[in-house]
């Protein structure tokens, strides 16, 4: 991993450290294309400042995630949406809707249940379609949970 000068100051300082931490978080959760990602967006700015030993060490990250990315085998997560429905959700939730990244191996039910887990009093609603305002309006809560795949943002 590239070295966290901490004799370094300022802005740039800020946002290398801010990017190393990133970095470190993707690797950890096998998310390696974002990691490798990050990575190639700080080369350049490695290049610019000179900085030939961190450029080495980028090289370094860079050669390993796309090692892992060949050989390694993954459990690729599934992803759920949330919507929280009703004034008796918390005024942070309630109206929203979220996309969550389910654990390694978890399936649509087990995600409703870990979800229901903290809203005891929530009811499942099994429409995928947008509620109405009888369910939006009322003092309950309600919550909507599907299954989604996720779509590469086209650069």
């Amino acid at each position: 991993m590239l070295s966290d000068d901490e004799t370094e100051t300022g802005e740039n300082a800020q946002q290398k450290k801010i990017f190393l931490e990133m970095v470190r978080y993707y690797e950890e959760g096998q998310m390696w294309e974002c990691a490798i990602e990050l990575l190639e967006e700080m080369l350049p700015r490695l290049r610019v400042k000179m900085d030939l030993l961190n450029v080495s060490k980028c090289h370094e990250s860079l050669s390993t995630l796309y090692r892992k990315l060949a050989q390694e085998d993954r459990l690729l997560p599934e992803y759920f949406r949330v919507g929280y429905y009703g004034r008796g959700f918390p005024s942070n939730v309630r109206g929203k809707e979220f996309v969550f990244q389910g654990q390694p191996l978890e399936r649509l039910q087990d995600f409703i249940e870990r979800i229901q887990s903290k809203f005891p009093y929530s009811e499942l609603l099994k429409s995928t379609e947008p509620p109405g305002p009888e369910i939006t309006n009322s003092d309950g809560q309600y919550i909507q949970i599907f299954s989604v795949k996720p779509v590469q943002d086209a650069k």
